[in-house]
């Protein structure tokens, strides 16, 4: 299980001390871990909040990220000294995972460790801190800091999209099931069970809606076993939609299918175009973006590509047998013979944004019909169960 600690410690050379959150399996890994990139006098205690958060899936705000890097990148071209200007960082950032890593990629700087070596100890990503190094021989730190900037934001404004779609289905959905349930079988139903009892054979209600206040009076005489439903049905459900199974039947719906490989693709190949700008080879970028990949497919066109580019293909032949989407295969062929493969591919990952947009516009129209479709259908359950026993009489005597 993994667990968050807040720590304290020390460099081992000139004692810079250092504080932030470590993730590991218990402390005494938290411990080996914050050892093994340096550090000494170690003071590691669990935080039961930001553990939550890990259980949550809780990560770096990529926004921040880039806000991080691109700050870097001014003050590197502005002359500025590289332990002050990360060391900044720290002022101004709220993320607490990003300013650990912030405090512990400063620190190891100052301990004498290059940029790049000291964001492999900080924990940054391996591509981020590749393209950092691959900038070092000709000492421009600037550009790789900057040029990562621009990448990490379009892959956050990537992915805020599609969460922004799907943010108000969800909570729609949470209101619907822990307030407007509650409500009901804590409420409304029991009221209307005593009304009903009070009228007795004044009111005839139907067999189905009898199955219901059946039910609601179950839940009051188990309360615990009622407990456990409650909340073991939305587990069931957040288990379900993780399971490939249910990823798959996703697949089926075309927009869906579109949206996942482009946006897939937009990340991948504007993450490319920086690595093979900073003078990295090709085929140990494929490797390292196939972990990256959120598609099995693309994951595995990425290790395909690799392989053949080591085994002495040329690029393009590469990706033809990668097996990639053709309109990958198109796009890289003209963005090989432009001139410029970088700007070609970046070119390639804006046409693929505007896709993105229109798709993310025509699956949250769907979402959005979807939802309140819902919430009728919902509404008029809630109608026949409760009004209708009462009013149905007298509307068929009108």
């Amino acid at each position: 299980m993994r667990l968050t600690f807040k720590f304290r410690a020390e460099t081992v050379q000139y004692k810079r001390p250092v504080s932030g959150l470590i993730v590991a399996e218990d402390q005494d890994m938290a411990y080996f871990k914050l050892k093994k990139i340096g550090l000494t006098r170690i003071d590691v205690s669990l935080h039961p909040i930001e553990t939550l958060g890990t259980w949550l899936g809780s990560d770096v705000d990529l926004r921040e990220l880039a806000r991080f890097y691109r700050t870097i990148g001014v003050r590197l071209k502005n002359g500025g000294n590289p332990v002050d200007a990360v060391t900044s960082g720290l002022d101004y950032l709220d993320d607490e995972r990003l300013k650990t890593k912030v405090a512990i990629f400063a620190a190891q700087m100052a301990e004498g460790h290059k940029p790049h070596e000291a964001m492999v100890l900080a924990g940054f990503d391996s591509r981020e801190s590749m393209v950092v190094g691959a900038y070092a021989t000709a000492g421009n730190y600037a550009e790789a800091f900057t040029n990562l900037s621009v990448e990490i934001a379009d892959r956050y404004r990537l992915t805020r999209s599609i969460k922004s779609m799907l943010r108000m289905p969800q909570i729609m959905v949470c209101l619907v099931w822990f307030l407007g349930l509650p409500g009901v079988f804590l409420g409304l139903a029991p009221s209307m069970m005593k009304f009903f009892k009070q009228a007795g054979n004044a009111i005839r209600v139907p067999d189905s809606i009898q199955s219901f206040y059946a039910f609601v009076a179950w839940t009051q005489s188990n309360p615990i076993p009622s407990l456990l439903l409650y909340l073991g049905i939305p587990a069931f459900v957040w288990w379900g939609v993780q399971t490939p199974w249910f990823k798959a039947q996703l697949e089926r719906i075309k927009v869906i299918r579109q949206l996942s490989v482009k946006n897939d693709h937009a990340m991948l190949w504007g993450a490319y175009a920086v690595l093979y700008r900073a003078g990295i080879n090709p085929a140990e970028i494929c490797p390292m973006l196939a972990t990256a990949a959120v598609r099995t497919d693309t994951k595995e066109s990425l290790r395909i590509m690799g392989r053949r580019l080591k085994s002495g293909d040329d690029e393009v032949q590469s990706v033809e047998v990668a097996q990639f989407p053709k309109f990958v295969l198109d796009q890289y062929k003209a963005a090989k013979t432009s001139g410029s493969l970088a700007d070609g591919l970046n070119r390639f990952v804006e046409d693929l944004k505007e896709d993105i947009e229109i798709l993310t516009k025509k699956l949250g129209d769907v979402t959005d019909l979807g939802s309140k479709v819902a919430l009728a259908v919902i509404a008029l359950g809630l109608a026949y169960v409760v009004l209708y026993p009462a009013i149905g009489p007298a509307l068929s005597n009108l």
